[in-house]
């Protein structure tokens, strides 16, 4: 009984530490959406002056 409930323990610990790996991993896509937004107009700028 106490084995299964440190197991619970242990699995609802490493869940919350995916959720947060989640999260910082959608923050990441979000930062890498916004550089590929700015390096798309310096293409379209480079474009123009070209």
């Amino acid at each position: 009984w106490d084995a299964g409930d440190e197991a619970w323990e242990v699995y609802k610990e490493a869940w919350d530490v995916g959720d947060e790996a989640w999260d910082v991993g959608d923050e990441a896509w979000d930062v890498g959406d916004e550089a590929w937004d700015v390096g798309d107009e310096a293409w379209d700028v480079g474009d123009e002056a070209w």
